[in-house]
């Protein structure tokens, strides 16, 4: 019987629930102590099988759950408006999770438990995880850069709306159709038939400010929620353009 134990000085989480999270999922149920502060949770363990799902856990929580409050903490450091900070956040996360780093985690985490039963989060990230740290930083750097282009872009639009308001229309109406393949086709009030293979978003929006048609209409057949397209459109033809 060895006892196993799991914990944080600096992160403000409940290291119980996130611990018993990551056991559930590799089908676990080992009986997880917490202390009084729930920022360190322990495990007596006998069996072999259920040392090595504790450190399955541990190396989940610790590529993930961790991974997600050091990319803030790095963030958090960015000189940008907290608005901003809250749109890259996820963004980092999400590009860290292509990282893959689960498996080697668990080898180094196996390796500390060989030597010391209790291991510290952010002492292991830090000292033991030096690489991996500087690829999730690198992770929060792009995802803080594309956050402040698109926003520089946006304001950009902005501007372009005071120019496009200032011109009379061109055409009575135009559909402009976004498919999931990255084409688009546009029709306007005469039929007349417009099919892009590839569009960039400025090549839309060039078309669509030379036509100057006086309502838009665009089916989003992209299934991209977040696209900068209809966000720069509806900036640009504000009260012209719809959505479906």
């Amino acid at each position: 019987m060895r006892t196993y134990s799991i914990g944080t000085l600096e992160y403000d989480i409940d290291m119980g629930k996130l611990m018993n999270r990551r056991l559930k999922q590799f089908q676990c149920s080992l009986d997880v102590s917490s202390d009084e502060s729930r920022r360190s949770v322990s495990v007596e363990i006998e069996a072999a099988r259920d040392a090595e799902l504790w450190m399955c856990a541990a190396a989940e929580l610790v590529s993930k759950d961790i991974a997600h409050f050091e990319m803030a903490r790095i963030i958090n450091n960015f000189l940008i408006p907290i608005g901003q900070k809250q749109l890259a956040l996820p963004q980092a996360v999400k590009s860290a999770r292509t990282l893959k780093i689960s498996g080697r985690v668990r080898r180094m985490i196996a390796e500390h438990y060989k030597e010391y039963d209790h291991l510290n989060v952010e002492g292991f990230v830090r000292f033991k995880m030096r690489d991996i740290l500087d690829a999730w930083a690198l992770c929060a750097d792009r995802a803080v850069e594309e956050i402040i282009l698109r926003s520089e872009y946006l304001e950009l639009m902005d501007v372009l709306s005071e120019y496009v308001r200032s011109q009379p229309p061109k055409i009575r109406y135009i559909s402009v159709i976004l498919h999931p393949d990255g084409s688009c086709t546009l029709t306007d009030d005469s039929d007349s038939r417009i099919d892009c293979a590839s569009c960039s978003d400025d090549s839309v929006l060039s078309l669509l400010i030379s036509l100057a048609p006086e309502r838009i209409t665009v089916y989003d057949l992209s299934g991209n929620s977040d696209s900068l397209l209809s966000e720069a459109l509806m900036r640009v033809f504000v009260d012209r353009v719809h959505f479906f």
